[in-house]
């Protein structure tokens, strides 16, 4: 009966699903499914852990952090990426992992240029909660490895309030999230500046 269970030499992991629209491939307008897909991720494990057993919440602390986490950085690199592409900037991709920088970088190099009058205590209270959390992982490492390369503990933090992470965490999303509203905008005006424009250089070249 184990053997059942086991796998065998048919097996593959990935095969075409039959009729189904082209869903995973991916390009740089793939960071909110990617980004969005690590929040849902850490939603639905945080609904776990308000119903399963102690240990089984402690298990499930560490992915939750991390695709929590994962969504920072994936969601700041697409705001990076976005600001860029609505100011003709060229639209190299950030290789660093460290949110810290990445929220300056947006925050410094890219809304000013989208949006003059952002709450600047609004972004010094979401800055905050970015390097509290780069501070405490960095790299990416601390809630995907028990020890980091030189053998030293990933986490120094002997426990944590997880309903109290999820509220707070909510916050930074919905910031985020808003972030993203106001790039979002600004391409589609960009967009709709420009078509008007064709328009109505279109108009004016008919009567020539």
């Amino acid at each position: 009966m184990r053997d059942q269970l086991m796998p065998l030499a048919t097996d593959k992991l990935f095969i075409p699903e039959v009729g189904a629209e082209n869903w995973l491939s991916t390009s740089k307008e793939s960071f909110f499914s990617y980004s969005e897909g690590y929040r849902q991720a850490g939603e639905s494990l945080y609904k776990e852990i308000q119903e399963c057993e102690p240990l089984h919440k402690r298990f499930l602390t560490y992915p939750m952090v991390f695709c929590f986490r994962q969504f920072i950085e994936l969601r700041l690199k697409e705001l990076i990426f976005l600001g860029k592409k609505i100011n003709d900037l060229p639209e190299n991709f950030p290789l660093i992992h460290e949110i810290g920088k990445l929220f300056d970088d947006y925050v410094n190099n890219i809304l000013p240029r989208i949006d003059g009058n952002f709450d600047k205590n609004l972004i010094a209270n979401a800055r905050n909660l970015v390097y509290e959390l780069d501070n405490l992982d960095n790299k990416s490492m601390s809630f995907r490895y028990p020890v980091l390369r030189d053998d030293s503990p990933s986490i120094l933090l002997p426990n944590m309030n997880i309903d109290n992470f999820k509220v707070i965490m909510d916050r930074l999303s919905n910031f985020l999230d808003r972030q993203l509203d106001i790039m979002q905008y600004s391409e589609e005006m960009k967009q709709e500046m420009i078509s008007e424009l064709y328009s109505q250089l279109r108009s004016e070249y008919q009567y020539y």
